[in-house]
């Protein structure tokens, strides 16, 4: 009996004290960003815009010359990113801070071209389009490089340049300067004349750009922090299509349409 009474106390400690638990409110990890030396997780919400040097290409059975024509597809993207940053040490004098981070994207990138005309066939018309795309990626301190590339006497490969906000935006005098590389998936769609069809596309990139600390008011930061900066990338395939024929174009054999290099601008918000 004594044992039984022993066990349901105990129990009945047990419950009191998850209860009185549960009912302690639950610390909120504070913002990366509230100080320049923060870490931890953050999520952003932002835009790019973005230029793509593209190019659709075939054969005529029909004519005599091969049919090449470069196009650009222009436009922009709705984006949200997740990552974390690492705080910003000084060691041996140089600021030391980095992040990793995951973003999606939807994306309105497009362009065509009419291609194989001929004064018997007319011609046929080729686009390519990209709607959505994902990126993972690691950016450092720029510090950190300019400190790599001194000591292995190497120059700076990226542009200078520091954007220069709008005079209603409250931030910090001083931003971080960031160097990254990344790879991005994304969706490729195209058409040569009646084919058309749908990959995914691969690309190896690096960016450039500066992250603001936001302040209120008072002058005090408020745990946000504007991104903006510049990425360009190399996409590794597009699409061939076989033997196409349209009506009033000729045939046209080994025909492709491909998305090339990419220029980017973009603008984020972190919390």
């Amino acid at each position: 009996m004594r044992k039984l009474l022993g066990i349901l106390g105990g129990l009945a400690l047990l419950t009191s004290t998850a209860a009185m638990a549960a009912d302690m409110p639950v610390k909120a990890q504070p913002s990366p960003f509230l100080t320049y030396s923060g870490s931890g997780f953050y999520w952003g919400i932002g835009t790019t815009a973005g230029v793509d040097q593209a190019n659709v290409s075939g054969n005529n059975v029909f004519a005599t010359s091969l049919v090449t024509s470069n196009l650009t597809a222009a436009g922009q993207s709705v984006d949200a990113e997740i990552g974390y940053i690492w705080g910003n040490a000084s060691i041996a004098g140089v600021a030391q801070w980095a992040r990793v981070y995951l973003s999606g994207s939807y994306q309105n990138i497009s362009g065509g071209v009419s291609v194989g005309a001929t004064a018997t066939t007319g011609a046929a018309s080729a686009s390519v389009a990209s709607r959505w795309s994902a990126m993972q990626g690691v950016d450092v301190g720029a510090d950190l490089v300019q400190m790599l590339l001194t000591r292995t006497g190497l120059s700076n490969p990226f542009p200078s340049f520091t954007p220069q906000l709008p005079s209603n935006v409250a931030v910090a005098v001083t931003p971080r300067e960031y160097f990254g590389a990344f790879v991005t998936e994304f969706g490729i769609s195209g058409n040569f004349g009646a084919a058309s069809g749908q990959t995914v596309g691969i690309a190896p990139g690096l960016r450039t750009g500066y992250l603001w600390q936001t302040v209120d008011a008072t002058g005090k930061p408020n745990g946000g922090a504007l991104d903006m900066g510049v990425a360009v990338d190399w996409p590794t395939r597009g699409m061939t299509f076989d033997n196409v024929f349209a009506a009033g174009a000729p045939i046209t054999i080994d025909s492709s349409v491909k998305i090339g290099t990419q220029y980017k601008a973009y603008i984020r918000y972190d919390f």
